[in-house]
C-alpha cells in the first residue's frame, strides 16, 4: 500500500529550543521510541475499545483471531484511517482545522475506489482490492465500518460512529507522543503497559 502521508500529513510539530539542541542520536532514539508507542497504543485502543466488545454472532473464534490481525495491521489501520477521515463525522471545519480535505469530496467509497487510490502502480490494484475487502469485512464485524452491498462488484463503505469514538481515543493518547518528540520528554507508555515495551529491539 501506499503511504497515508497524504491523507494525515508526515510532519511533527515545530521542537523548542532544547529539542533543537539534542544530537541527531538522541532524537532518532526518541523518535524510534515514539513510533514504537504510536504503534502499540492502535494495538491496545483496539483491544480495549473494540476487541473487548462481542462481534457479530455468526463469527467463529477463527474468523476473529483473523479479522482481530488484519485490524492490528498497518493495512487496517491505513484503511479505516481514511474511511473515518472520509465518514460524515467528520466536518469540513475539522479538515480545515487540520489543513487537510476528503480524497472523496463525494462520499461514495467503494472497496475498488480505495484500492486504486493506495495502489502505487496498476498492477497492484487487484491484490489491493481483495486485501481491502478483507480488511473492511473485519472492521464490519466488530461494527467500524458499514458495508452497503449495491452489487456483487460494489460494495459502498462507511465509517460508523464507533469507529469515530475510537478514532477520538487514538487522537488523544498518540497526540500526546507527538508533543513528546516536539519537547523531548520522555514517551509514556500505553495504559496498562510498561516502558520497557517502547525499548528499541524489546
Amino acid at each position: 500500500m501506499s503511504d497515508v502521508s497524504a491523507d494525515f500529513g508526515s510532519e511533527l510539530p515545530e521542537a523548542e529550543d532544547a529539542f533543537q539542541a539534542a544530537s541527531p542520536t538522541a532524537i532518532a532514539l526518541v523518535a524510534q521510541a515514539t513510533h514504537s508507542y504510536i504503534v502499540s497504543t492502535w494495538d491496545q485502543l483496539l483491544d480495549d475499545h473494540v476487541f473487548s466488545l462481542t462481534p457479530n454472532a455468526c463469527i467463529g473464534p477463527k474468523e476473529e483471531k483473523t479479522y482481530r490481525r488484519l485490524l492490528k495491521s498497518r493495512d487496517g489501520n491505513i484503511v479505516v484511517s481514511i474511511l473515518w477521515k472520509e465518514s460524515s463525522f467528520v466536518t469540513e471545519r475539522d479538515l480545515q482545522d487540520a489543513k487537510m480535505a476528503k480524497r472523496f469530496p463525494e462520499n461514495a467509497i467503494t472497496q475498488h475506489r480505495l484500492a486504486v487510490a493506495l495502489a502505487t502502480k496498476p498492477s497492484e490494484v487487484a491484490a489491493l482490492t481483495y486485501r481491502v475487502r478483507n480488511i473492511c469485512i473485519a472492521a464490519a464485524a466488530f461494527g467500524l465500518v458499514e458495508r452497503d452491498e449495491i452489487s456483487e462488484t460494489k460494495v459502498l463503505l462507511r465509517g460508523t460512529n464507533q469507529l469515530h469514538r475510537l478514532m477520538l481515543a487514538v487522537g488523544q493518547t498518540q497526540f500526546t507522543a507527538v508533543r513528546s518528540v516536539a519537547t523531548m520528554r520522555s514517551v509514556p507508555p500505553p495504559s496498562g503497559q510498561s516502558s520497557s515495551k517502547l525499548s528499541i529491539g524489546a
